[in-house]
């Protein structure tokens, strides 16, 4: 039943969903949440000001399965995902706080597991794992963190392991595959308060600017698959040309808001990584993009990443610039 009064203790967790038109698979979300092992003590749903009934179907959901949860609705859309995820987190006292994007789907032992690693490292307050991309037609194979950044021990099972913030950094910058989807952070709610938040201005990279910000005291790493990220046509960001536009040099404030300045070569290496991720989801036009762009930064990558892409495809891309 929907609950107002959210528990606290030493290792409670709150779930937190920011709902925007979310009808098409909320109640399958709602349902991994239903089926862990470990249960939150409530699940927080903010309703973006949706057009459809995506809040009926998620509290449907809740009801169904017997899961405390809380409705926050607000009164006007906010344009990208970081207000109704800093709504939902302040609605909680809970000690631990696990975000899931309305589409994708908790792993059963997704709680249980990321309390298990978070017991060796008790001064840790954020934690990711390992996670497997799906379409309607089934899992995408190659899909996983250790097959996209060729880091064994990012997948495979096994138990969690502490990478400091030049670690997290070097794996960030090289590959940007450590966290993957909001779905991914599982973070104490002072750490929250101390970084200030979900960045509101940084529109659908907001996941990577509070990642970053987070990671500068280390992050705790799960190789055990913790969510499934569902690929779909209409992912927010994979159409929304203009926020990507932006993505890379959003990715480069928050490098020098969490670590005091940018690195070398930090706009070129993104930018690659964002290439062969839109080359593997087959959008060749903007794996094009990121890779011209990559290039022109000087980055090695940018040139194998434009040689990877279609011949057909790319002389038409190059006419166009």
């Amino acid at each position: 039943m929907e609950n107002n009064h959210l528990g606290s203790s030493d290792s409670s967790v709150s779930v937190v969903i920011a709902l925007f038109n979310g009808a098409q698979f909320i109640k399958d979300t709602v349902e991994s949440i239903g089926a862990q092992t470990v249960r939150p003590c409530c699940t927080v749903i903010v309703d973006d000001k949706s057009t459809d009934n995506g809040v009926s179907i998620a509290a449907s959901a809740c009801e169904t399965h017997g899961l405390d949860y809380k409705v926050v609705r607000r009164p006007r859309n906010s344009g990208g995902p970081a207000a109704p995820i800093n709504d939902g987190v302040r609605e909680t006292s809970s000690r631990w706080v696990a975000l899931l994007d309305q589409d994708d789907l908790l792993m059963p032992t997704r709680i249980e597991d990321s309390l298990r690693c978070l017991s060796v490292f008790s001064h840790a307050r954020f934690l990711a794992g390992d996670y497997q991309s799906f379409s309607e037609s089934g899992d995408i194979p190659g899909s996983n963190a250790a097959a996209l950044s060729g880091i064994s021990m990012l997948s495979g099972g096994g138990g969690g392991v502490f990478l400091d913030a030049t670690r997290c950094l070097e794996i960030f910058l090289r590959h940007n595959y450590l966290q993957r989807s909001s779905s991914n952070h599982f973070f104490c709610r002072t750490l929250f308060e101390d970084v200030g938040g979900y960045d509101e201005e940084s529109g659908l990279a907001s996941d990577y600017h509070f990642f970053l910000r987070c990671m500068k005291e280390g992050v705790v790493w799960c190789p055990r698959t913790l969510f499934r990220k569902r690929v779909h046509p209409n992912n927010s960001w994979v159409n929304d040309i203009s926020a990507l536009k932006n993505t890379v040099a959003i990715q480069g404030d928050a490098l020098s808001a969490a670590f005091g300045g940018r690195p070398s070569g930090w706009r070129g290496k993104i930018a690659a990584d964002n290439a062969r991720e839109f080359r593997w989801k087959g959008n060749f036009r903007l794996s094009a993009r990121y890779a011209w762009e990559s290039l022109l930064a000087g980055e090695a990558n940018g040139a194998l990443e434009l040689a990877k892409i279609p011949l057909s495809f790319l002389r038409r891309f190059v006419f166009k610039n």
